[in-house]
């Protein structure tokens, strides 16, 4: 099972996460599995990382038992065509919780972590493989299975966020024999500090482009992709860069930028979120050279300023599996801590096509 130093848990609420750690281990041990326990020490690891944390208050038998129900549900766990299966009684026993007590703390955890059956984050891996409907894609106008199709289609379905993971590469996202060779085996986990950062900057651009996306921008938006591209936009990337663009560096009509609107009314945000959200106005934007994959982390040199990055992903590790080292790749990213990380939709070119994108580089340079 995943243990705490990996999972990225606070230092101050160790102590709490282990206590909630030992109840869920023998529970899941005792009338699920180990994948079940595993799951929820995820979870569990996701709500300590939250700002403010909820486990802060609280038994932890309760966050306990509320997490493992709520997963259950997730995961069709009373359905008893599905292994392992236990009912609300037996989880209860097993958990030391009252049933109503323990499907009460279930919700809150579903709201909190966003979980429902088709939450790819925590379900089960024969769960996602017996869900056909997950690897259903369009693929020129034809319903593909995304099992089925070349590489580089799965590679542009996980990126567009279609599928859970690259089939090729397996659920947990290992690389071919021989290319995990080539890429080396250097790790470099986030620490927990940038994680948590990571978690909360992604929940931040959430609330920002669905603020840039209101009712309130509108025209200002219309007008901005109209000047961008002359008529209607029909590639989900590129309107993805657009959008970022007028987000962080597109002045309205008063002169300020999106998200120094957003900071400006949003008293809750602390001091640490403005300056991170105003750090994004700082865009870079270029070719990229893929040179390491390391950890949580890509190593890659832009050849337009002929400068090195380290560059993390909000989205998580996984986003970065197919970004492999001799790849090129077209990007904007934003700094974050002493980082820096994706913002908009990368696209990724293979080594054969270095002549082209060493001529994009300088036409974006001059």
């Amino acid at each position: 099972m995943t243990e705490i130093d990996e999972l990225k848990v606070p230092i101050a609420l160790r102590p709490v996460v282990e206590e909630i750690f030992g109840i869920i281990d023998a529970a899941c041990m005792a009338v699920l599995d180990e994948e079940y326990a595993d799951l929820a020490r995820r979870a569990a690891a996701k709500l300590a990382r939250k700002r403010p944390s909820p486990l802060a208050g609280g038994r932890g038998a309760t966050w306990a038992a509320g997490i493992v129900y709520a997963l259950g549900q997730a995961n069709f766990v009373f359905d008893p065509s599905t292994e392992p299966c236990v009912t609300a009684d037996q989880l209860s026993e097993a958990l030391g919780v009252a049933k109503s007590t323990m499907g009460s703390k279930a919700k809150q955890v579903r709201d909190l972590l966003r979980i429902s059956p088709f939450s790819l984050e925590f379900q089960r891996a024969d769960v996602i493989e017996r869900n056909p409907l997950v690897w259903i894609i369009e693929v020129n106008g034809f319903a593909m299975d995304a099992r089925h199709v070349g590489l580089d289609i799965q590679v542009e379905a996980y990126q567009r966020g279609l599928i859970p993971y690259i089939p090729a590469f397996g659920p947990d996202g290992a690389a071919p024999r021989e290319e995990s060779q080539v890429a080396g085996t250097a790790s470099m986990a986030a620490p927990p500090e940038a994680a948590g950062l990571l978690e909360h900057s992604s929940e931040l651009k959430r609330q920002l482009v669905d603020f840039a996306c209101s009712h309130r921008f509108s025209q200002q938006l219309g007008d901005a992709v109209s000047e961008s591209i002359g008529g209607p936009v029909t590639d989900e990337g590129e309107f993805a860069n657009l959008l970022d663009n007028f987000i962080l560096q597109r002045p309205l009509t008063d002169g300020r930028t999106v998200v120094e609107v957003f900071a400006s009314e949003h008293p809750d945000l602390t001091a640490a979120d403005c300056r991170m959200l105003l750090g994004w106005r700082e865009v870079v934007e270029g070719v990229f050279e893929i040179r390491e994959r390391s950890g949580d982390a890509i190593t890659a040199v832009n050849l337009v300023d002929e400068r090195t990055y380290r560059i993390r992903a909000n989205a998580g590790p996984r986003a970065l599996v197919p970004m492999r080292p001799g790849l090129f790749m077209t990007a904007r990213v934003v700094p974050i801590g002493d980082d820096w990380m994706f913002s908009g939709v990368q696209r990724l070119f293979p080594p054969s096509q270095r002549a082209a994108m060493l001529q994009l580089a300088a036409e974006q340079a001059t």
